[in-house]
């Protein structure tokens, strides 16, 4: 009996020792598994971000000219605007170019595309690093311009922009030329507001258009006023078409050479109770 109770145990000794090695190793493989597993994930997770990073990147960029586009271009406007003090001014500095049609009609996509490149690549060596250079629609840049004391900043900056703009971009299908037109507008002079300041210098931006070529115009006051009253006009224009109170005066069409009247011009009319007679030029004006 006693050596029955030595062998049994010494049975069960051996079973418990084996137990001990076979959790050894099994700790060991999933401590192994758990290191290779953990490597793994931390890898996709890096590769993840990495791609997202791009991937935001690439909402923020311009395709065709490598620029911010207009969402990055607002949100460093925006931070800008956080730091603007009568000291400390923000400039916005739309650009508009001219002729940019005439280019696609005349020399074709491609040669649009190159002068459009062109174009960004001279702004940004003028720009450098003092502020950020965007394009915000198809024939459109915005520049923040932050940190300057006085207006001779911006107006600096765009002459030289003009001047540049005035070189002529060459292609494949011969030279090709463009103008530029600048609507500027000043935080916290003109606003701080991201959009009221961006709409002020759009206001500017279309007197610069509307002097003709290559104008470089600051927003005023008066702006708002003109924007206010082309509002109401046509506000007040629905309101009198239904009404029938647009006059048509006809003006006879003379013939010289046959001394007799042809015909006659039909022209409308508009008596305003506010501003009184209003001219067609205002009124029918796109």
């Amino acid at each position: 009996m006693f050596q029955l109770g030595q062998r049994y145990a010494d049975s069960a000794l051996d079973d418990i020792v084996f137990i001990i090695i076979v959790a050894f190793f099994l700790c060991v493989a999933l401590t192994i598994f758990s290191v290779r597993r953990y490597r793994d994930l931390a890898h996709e997770t890096k590769a993840r971000a990495i791609a997202e990073g791009e991937a935001r990147d690439l909402t923020r960029q311009d395709p065709l000219t490598g620029l911010p586009n207009r969402r990055l271009f607002n949100e460093k406007l925006d931070a800008c605007l956080g730091l603007a003090r009568d000291t400390h001014q923000v400039a916005v500095l739309l650009l508009g170019l001219d002729g940019f049609k005439m280019i696609k009609d005349k020399h074709g996509h491609a040669a649009e595309d190159k002068a459009l490149c062109e174009f960004a690549n001279r702004v940004a060596e003028i720009l450098q690093k003092d502020g950020v250079l965007a394009r915000i629609g198809g024939d459109e840049f915005g520049i923040v311009l932050p940190g300057i004391s006085s207006l001779e900043t911006p107006t600096n900056l765009a002459r030289r922009i003009v001047a540049s703009a005035s070189e002529t971009f060459a292609t494949e299908t011969g030279a090709a030329e463009l103008g530029v037109a600048i609507g500027i507008a000043i935080a916290p002079t003109d606003g701080i507001n991201l959009h009221g300041l961006v709409r002020r210098a759009e206001r500017a931006l279309y007197r610069a258009q509307g002097d003709g070529r290559s104008h470089v115009r600051f927003f005023e006051p008066e702006m708002d006023m003109h924007v206010d009253r082309r509002i109401q006009i046509e506000r007040e224009l629905r309101s009198a078409i239904k009404a029938d109170i647009i006059e048509p005066h006809y003006q006879p069409i003379v013939s010289l050479k046959e001394n007799c009247i042809i015909g006659f011009e039909a022209l409308a009319r508009w008596e305003n109770r506010t501003w009184g007679r209003i001219p067609p030029d205002v009124f029918s004006r796109p």
